[in-house]
């Protein structure tokens, strides 16, 4: 396994394609690793005990293994496993953002709720400020089913 506090990964978008760019500080290159799988939305990453976590448009929570190859040292996926399918929120996509964050050795999802009930278009500034709400909500990692990579 290849996740530690030594990389850096970075969600990367190209032409239809999700991708994890990862690399070691201190190195020249990024190297790509596929992520082709019936979640291809991330919208956050954090590493947390030794794992990568993506998060996805739609609330659920992966645990990606990253491995490297013995023969030619590239990384690659090596596993991923559906560890939240049933977030524990249920607004419209237009309506909020989430975030993973790692704090004092738990792994949080972070909701912003974003003037809930207003849909099309950007919103006024006034009501973008007012109607903000946070919620946080711990990260039950033992659950866990994994995804089957085409």
């Amino acid at each position: 396994m290849f996740c530690s506090p030594h990389l850096i990964a970075a969600l990367v978008s190209l032409r239809k394609t999700k991708r994890i760019a990862v690399c070691q500080p201190g190195t020249n290159s990024w190297w790509s690793v596929s992520v082709e799988n019936n979640y291809p939305y991330f919208v956050d990453m954090a590493f947390h005990q030794g794992k990568l976590y993506a998060l996805t448009i739609l609330g659920i929570l992966c645990a990606i293994d990253i491995s490297v190859d013995s023969s030619t040292a590239n990384p690659w996926v090596s596993e991923m496993r559906k560890i939240i399918d049933d977030p524990p929120f249920s607004i419209p996509l237009v309506t909020k953002m989430t975030y993973l964050v790692e704090s004092r050795g738990v792994l949080l999802v972070v909701l912003r709720k974003l003037a809930e009930g207003v849909t099309g278009g950007a919103l006024p500034e006034t009501a973008a400020c007012e109607q903000n709400e946070i919620e946080v909500f711990e990260a039950s990692l033992r659950q866990s089913e994994t995804i089957d990579e085409p």
